[in-house]
């Protein structure tokens, strides 16, 4: 893993800073329902919003949010972050669009977060949380050596419905990888 101006290089992917430039790629990947079903972000979400969310991306110091983007395509086809990384309880979240998902790329994203979480940022334990229909995102962390350690029951965002919030925490070799 190379770390150059916050810009995180893999072998498919880099992992770097948002910017107004990004808001198209965001739009055009964003209008995805499991995208919606699976992440606090919630549709209709228009242009705008994604300026917003990029300018959001940058305002709270403790919280580090990367665009995903494809070496080839020069897209972006998602967002990992680090959130709350100068507490005791940082955790992570990510979304990829769906042209993108089963190839890898996620698995990447999260090889190179957790190497930066561990070298750069010096974190010992990062926490994930992710809804329990959400099965491939539930293996892709098992496979990256987050174990399960609670549930909670939400009540999703403009409705009545509820739904399981399952929790998941690495914490193992996170200080030696």
């Amino acid at each position: 893993m190379e770390v150059l101006n916050k810009t995180i290089y893999g072998k498919r992917i880099k992992l770097r800073k948002l910017c107004h430039a990004d808001a198209q790629d965001i739009f055009n990947n964003i209008h995805d329902n499991e995208v919606s079903k699976n992440t606090p972000l919630k549709l209709p979400y228009n242009y705008e919003d994604c300026i917003a969310y990029i300018d959001r991306s940058t305002l709270n110091p403790a919280h580090k949010e990367f665009g995903i983007q494809h070496y080839d395509s020069k897209e972006i086809i998602g967002v990992i972050s680090i959130y709350n990384y100068t507490s005791k309880l940082p955790f992570i979240g990510y979304w990829l669009t769906k042209k993108f998902r089963k190839l890898g790329y996620a698995q990447e994203s999260l090889e190179l977060l957790i190497k930066y979480c561990n070298i750069q940022l010096r974190l010992k334990k990062i926490e994930a949380t992710v809804f329990d229909t959400n099965l491939a995102s539930i293996e892709l962390l098992k496979r990256n050596g987050f174990n399960y350690t609670k549930s909670t029951i939400v009540s999703k965002a403009n409705s009545s419905d509820e739904q399981t919030l399952e929790h998941y925490c690495f914490t193992e070799a996170i200080a030696s990888t």
